[in-house]
């Protein structure tokens, strides 16, 4: 009995050591409470039925904590959970996957348990009532003695993190929520026709466009692209915003998307762009519930399937991308120009759709285990591989029907993806260059852009930018960029114009996953500039500085480049991810 009223404490010294401890002692409290009721518990039931069924669900909760700290290097709590219930279509594929295997760990964990919870029960004084009574009033006494629920052993956590599913719901939407910019005068002659193509999960690594890159050969690479998060939901609001998703929800909400700007955008005769949001994701991507009347043509995934979707990772093997590339070949002839087309895909997000009959990185298998880790990468690749199929269907489309109209691409990535680096897998976890660093291009014509801004944005192609730059780029690129209505939000964006040579140091990048719009599952966070990235997690206790350009670790500790960026961190992040000063 005493090694089953223990083991919580010993778990949870095991996995998160004596750190949290030693930084702050009343969480002792809480291992006392922890042993103190798992000896309750192990004493009030003496039905066979009852200890099976019990071990089974200690166990089931030992072995949920254990895979989730293998996935993301944390203890479940109610952060974890929260993260959970938010991104359940994410995190859907890994369960089922997963659960097979956890079964069967599960069943001989829960012989153990079983063992455990039968040595020396009948002999223990805990079978008077008011010793029972007695212990869990002591019991309850240290936990609100040793503080915040979610800093305790394991078991205190997991208890907290249930509790929450059975509260409030967290309301994901922004209904209401208006946004006006004013009209916008352009400096342009012409407008152009914009199509902004944002793939998903693509890694700068991995991606391989052939085809598309075959259609735009005078493109412009930009080979220092990075994302600023690596969930789709804190990306993509960066992205439309330009803004650092450290702020506030309400003044984020409030800020003026690409949508909005791109709308309020007229030419010498009045004329605006048509706004198009096409897209192979779901309807539920933004925040924003009244955006869609922003659009002149609002297309999702489930416009797309022609019903309601509970879970888009269900309908990646529908073809998604197909779908929207079929869609846009038929209506983009239609479209009266100018127009901004947004076309966003969604195939190579995990479950990852892949040809059978064409997928040449081979042996290829979408099971999730670490094991298979490079036949899941194959089925990735492959992903891309397919993809670039549709996208270049929508470009060819697009190009085709240009005409003499000045116009202009942009592709890039939401963000990156892991396979076993870090011990990640997938995205979410951390902002390291296997899921921040991606794909990025410009392409052009018609002299949609003049020679000035051509020399400028070449000269960007080994610079160090972000998606925070591509706002202003695109409104630049609309010749509203110094538009007097801008002005107050200029200033406040994160990034600046690539189609300007501006050859001053990049004022340092705060970089996070965790943001009052999007909950995560670690505190992950860090800073980018042009020279260094650092990044921590809750298990570190400073931060890690590495060189931007290729990743690698920076080996000297008094480096002058890490130490200003870390300087340059407590503006923004008083606390490391592990709650310690940020010093």
């Amino acid at each position: 009995m005493t090694a089953f009223a223990t083991q919580w404490a010993l778990l949870d010294l095991a996995l998160r050591g004596i750190e949290p401890y030693r930084r702050e002692p009343r969480l002792l409290f809480t291992v006392a409470a922890s042993v103190l009721l798992s000896f309750i518990l192990g004493n009030i039931f003496w039905r066979r039925l009852s200890r099976a069924l019990i071990s089974l669900l200690v166990a089931s909760l030992v072995v949920i904590d254990v895979f989730v700290y293998r996935h993301y290097g944390v203890p479940l709590d109610e952060q974890v959970l929260e993260t959970a219930m938010f991104a359940w279509s994410d995190v859907k594929p890994v369960v089922v996957a997963m659960l097979p295997g956890t079964a069967l760990i599960v069943s001989v964990v829960g012989a153990f348990e079983y063992a455990l919870l039968t040595l020396g029960a009948r002999a223990s004084c805990f079978q008077q009532r008011r010793t029972r009574a007695l212990v869990t009033v002591s019991g309850a006494m240290l936990l609100l003695a040793g503080g915040k629920l979610r800093d305790g052993t394991l078991d205190v956590r997991l208890a907290h993190a249930a509790s929450l599913a059975w509260g409030p719901s967290r309301d994901a939407a922004a209904a209401g929520t208006q946004v006006r910019v004013p009209a916008l005068s352009s400096r342009r002659k012409r407008l152009p026709n914009v199509l902004f193509v944002l793939t998903e999960s693509v890694r700068a690594e991995d991606y391989a466009g052939p085809r598309v890159e075959a259609l735009v050969p005078s493109r412009v690479t930009l080979r220092g692209m990075r994302s600023v998060a690596s969930y789709t939901a804190v990306s993509v609001s960066a992205l439309t915003t330009g803004l650092s998703q450290l702020g506030h929800r309400a003044d984020i909400l409030a800020a003026p998307t690409w949508f909005d700007w791109m709308k309020s955008v007229r030419d010498g005769k009045g004329e605006r762009p048509r706004v198009i949001y096409w897209s192979a994701q779901s309807e539920h991507l933004f925040e924003r519930t009244e955006l869609r009347t922003v659009m002149d043509s609002f297309v999702t995934m489930e416009t797309l399937l022609g019903h309601d979707v509970e879970d888009e990772d269900e309908m990646i093997d529908r073809g998604v991308d197909r779908l929207l590339a079929a869609h846009t070949v038929a209506n983009l002839p239609a479209l009266h120009a100018p127009y901004f087309i947004t076309l966003h895909f969604g195939g190579t997000h995990a479950p990852y759709f892949v040809d059978k009959d064409d997928a040449p990185f081979a042996p290829w298998e979408r099971t999730v285990t670490w094991s298979k880790m490079p036949l899941l990468h194959n089925a990735y690749r492959n992903a891309i591989f397919e993809q670039d199929k549709s996208v270049a269907a929508c470009l060819a489309g697009f190009l085709e029907a240009q005409g003499d109209s000045p116009w202009i691409i942009v592709l890039t990535s939401d963000h990156g993806e892991s396979f076993g680096e870090r011990g990640a897998i997938h995205h979410g976890q951390n902002l390291y260059d296997e899921q921040t660093k991606v794909p990025g291009w410009i392409a052009f014509g018609n002299g949609a852009l003049d020679v000035d801004e051509e020399r400028a944005l070449r000269g960007h192609a080994n610079d160090v930018v972000t998606h925070l730059d591509l706002l202003p780029t695109l409104l630049d690129m609309y010749g509203v960029l110094e538009a007097t209505p801008v002005a107050p939000y200029r200033v406040k964006f994160g990034g600046r114009s690539l189609l300007r040579r501006d050859d001053g140091p990049r004022a340092p990048i705060p970089i996070t996953n965790c943001t009052e719009m999007f909950p995560c599952p670690v505190n992950t966070w860090g800073m980018l500039s042009d020279q260094r990235l650092l990044v921590a997690q809750p298990w570190d206790n400073a931060f890690h500085c590495m060189h931007v350009r290729d990743g690698s670790a920076v080996e000297n500790a008094g480096d002058e480049a890490c130490t200003a960026l870390v300087w340059a961190s407590k503006a923004y992040f008083p606390e490391l991810p592990n709650h310690a000063p940020n010093r």
